[in-house]
C-alpha cells in the first residue's frame, strides 16, 4: 500500500542527521503526485452518491436513506484521512500543501442531508411519544423547543436543498404539529371552569366528562382541534380575563 506508515517511505528519505536525501525525495514527491488526483476521483465519486434520488424522495423509508449517508459518511473520513495524511507528507518533503476544497464542499452536503434525514427520523420518533401522551403530562413549553429546532433544520434545508421533497415534507410534518400547540395550551388552562368546558365541548363536538387524564394527543388530532384553535384560545382567554376580575374584586 503506498504510504503504509508515516515513517517507511518519507521517513526513509531523512538520514540520521535530519539531512534531506534529495534523490530519494523525488520518487515520492511524485507517487503523492500522482495519488492525488486518484483522491479527487474517490471524492467526486462520494460526491455523485449524494445525488442519488432517494435522497430527494419525499416517501423513501427513513432508515433506507440514512443507511446510505452513513455509507458515504464512512467513505468521506477515509477521505479526509488520506488528505490529511498526504499534506503531512508534502511538508516533510518541503513541497506545498495541496487545499481539497472538493472534501470540503462534499463535508457540507453531505451534514445537510444527514440532518435532514435524522430529523426525519427522530421528529417522526418524536411525534409518536407525543401521541401516546396524555393530556396531563404534556409539556406544552417543551415540544414548543422541538418545534423550532426541527423547524430550523428544515428552513436551513431548504436554502441548502433546492428541489429536494424531503425538506417539504419535514416542513409540513413539524407544521403540521405546531398548529396542535395552542390548542393544547389552551385545553391546559386552569382557569377554565364548567362553563367554560361546555363552551369547548360545543366547540369541537366532544365530551371532556371524564377529564384530560385519558385523553391523549392523537386523539385531538383526530378529534380536529386544529381547526377550532382561534376559539379555543378565545374561551380560554375569556377564562383567565375572568379569574383575574373575581381576584381583583375580591
Amino acid at each position: 500500500m503506498l504510504f503504509r506508515s508515516r515513517h517507511c517511505a518519507v521517513g526513509a528519505a531523512v538520514d540520521k542527521d535530519g539531512a534531506r536525501d534529495r534523490a530519494t525525495d523525488r520518487p515520492l514527491c511524485k507517487q503523492i503526485s500522482d495519488a492525488i488526483p486518484q483522491l479527487n476521483k474517490k471524492v467526486a465519486a462520494t460526491r455523485q452518491e449524494l445525488d442519488d434520488a432517494i435522497i430527494a424522495d419525499a416517501d423513501a423509508d427513513e432508515n433506507e436513506v440514512l443507511l446510505h449517508l452513513y455509507a458515504q459518511k464512512e467513505a468521506y473520513e477515509e477521505h479526509v484521512a488520506t488528505s490529511e495524511r498526504y499534506a503531512e507528507y508534502q511538508s516533510v518533503l518541503n513541497q506545498p500543501v495541496v487545499e481539497y476544497e472538493n472534501i470540503e464542499d462534499l463535508q457540507q452536503d453531505l451534514q445537510t442531508k444527514l440532518n435532514l434525514w435524522e430529523s426525519l427520523r427522530d421528529w417522526q420518533r418524536l411525534t409518536d411519544e407525543y401521541k401516546n401522551s396524555p393530556m396531563e403530562q404534556v409539556d406544552a413549553e417543551a415540544i414548543k423547543i422541538q418545534v423550532q429546532k426541527f423547524n430550523k433544520v428544515a428552513v436551513v434545508s431548504a436554502r441548502l436543498l433546492e428541489g429536494n421533497q424531503a425538506v417539504a415534507r419535514l416542513s409540513d410534518m413539524v407544521s403540521e404539529f405546531a398548529k396542535l400547540l395552542p390548542a393544547t395550551m389552551a385545553l391546559r388552562n386552569k382557569s377554565l371552569q364548567p362553563r367554560h368546558w361546555k363552551k369547548i365541548e360545543e366547540t369541537i363536538h366532544y365530551s371532556f366528562a371524564d377529564g384530560l387524564e385519558n385523553i391523549t394527543l392523537g386523539q385531538l388530532i383526530e378529534i380536529g382541534v386544529m381547526e377550532h384553535t382561534a376559539r379555543l384560545t378565545e374561551i380560554s382567554t375569556e377564562a383567565v380575563q375572568e379569574g383575574a376580575d373575581r381576584k381583583s374584586v375580591v
